[in-house]
C-alpha cells in the first residue's frame, strides 16, 4: 500500500513537471475593440502573442468567422519566452451597427489548443438606405387593390457631400421617380418613390432590387435596396 502511494505521488509529480514544461500560448489581450468606425475604410489592430511555456509553440492555423476579418502572423513557431505579433484587419464594408467577429489561433498547446480574440466595432455607414427593403402587395383574387407606391430615403451620415450617381430598378415594372443624379449635404437625406406600373399584374412572387451608386470624395459605393412583390 505504501509503495503504491509513493508510486502515485511520483507519477503525479512527473505529470506536473511535464505540464510545466509544455508550450503555452499567452495573449496580450483577448478583445480588440475598434469603437466607432465608418464603413469605407478598413481598420487594423495588433495583439502580442507569447510562448510562456518551456517547449516550442506552433500556431498551425488562424481561423476567422467572417471574410471581413483577417488575421496575419509574423511568426508561426515560437521558442520558450519568444513573442510575435498578430495583425488583425477588419473591413466594415456593407456592415451597419454592432459587429463582433472571432479570430481563433489553433496551436499545439496541450492544455488549450484554441485561443480566441474577439474583434468588435460599431459601424456607421457613410450613407445608408431607410428602409432597406420594399414589399409591394398585389391582390390577385379580387380587383381594385394594388399597393402602387412605396418610399425610401438615402441618408448622408458623413461630414461631406454625397453624390448620388444613379438609382436604378432591376425590375422593369417598378420605376424609381426623381432618380436624376443629385448631391446630398452632410446630415441630410433625399426621399425617393418606387412605383408599380398601373397595368402590371404579376403572375408570381417577384424578388428584385434597386441598385444605388453613391460617391463620397473619390470613393464609390454600391448599395442594394431589396424589392419584393407579394401576391395575395
Amino acid at each position: 500500500m505504501i509503495r503504491w502511494i509513493c508510486f502515485a505521488v511520483a507519477a503525479g509529480l512527473l505529470v506536473t513537471g511535464t505540464a510545466g514544461r509544455a508550450q503555452t500560448l499567452t495573449l496580450e489581450r483577448s478583445v480588440v475593440d475598434f469603437g466607432l468606425v465608418y464603413d469605407n475604410e478598413s481598420v487594423v489592430g495588433r495583439v502580442k502573442i507569447t510562448n510562456t511555456g518551456n517547449a516550442q509553440l506552433k500556431i498551425d492555423k488562424v481561423n476567422t468567422t467572417c471574410g471581413c476579418t483577417v488575421g496575419r502572423l509574423q511568426k508561426r513557431q515560437l521558442e520558450p519566452g519568444e513573442s510575435t505579433v498578430a495583425t488583425l484587419t477588419f473591413d466594415p464594408t456593407g456592415k451597419n451597427g454592432a459587429e463582433s467577429k472571432a479570430v481563433t489561433f489553433v496551436t499545439n498547446d496541450p492544455v488549450q489548443a484554441n485561443h480566441k480574440v474577439t474583434v468588435k466595432a460599431q459601424v456607421i455607414p457613410l450613407w445608408e438606405l431607410e428602409p432597406t427593403k420594399l414589399e409591394f402587395v398585389v391582390r390577385t383574387k379580387a380587383t381594385g387593390f394594388k399597393q402602387e407606391s412605396l418610399f425610401f430615403r438615402i441618408i448622408n451620415n458623413s461630414e461631406v457631400e454625397l453624390a448620388v450617381l444613379s438609382v436604378d430598378s432591376r425590375e422593369p415594372n417598378i420605376r424609381i421617380e426623381n432618380n436624376k443624379p443629385v448631391v446630398i449635404s452632410p446630415g441630410e437625406s433625399r426621399q425617393y418613390t418606387a412605383s408599380v406600373h398601373g397595368d402590371w399584374v404579376p403572375d408570381k412572387r417577384i424578388s428584385s432590387k434597386v441598385m444605388i451608386v453613391g460617391r463620397i470624395g473619390d470613393k464609390e459605393q454600391v448599395k442594394k435596396l431589396r424589392l419584393q412583390v407579394k401576391l395575395q
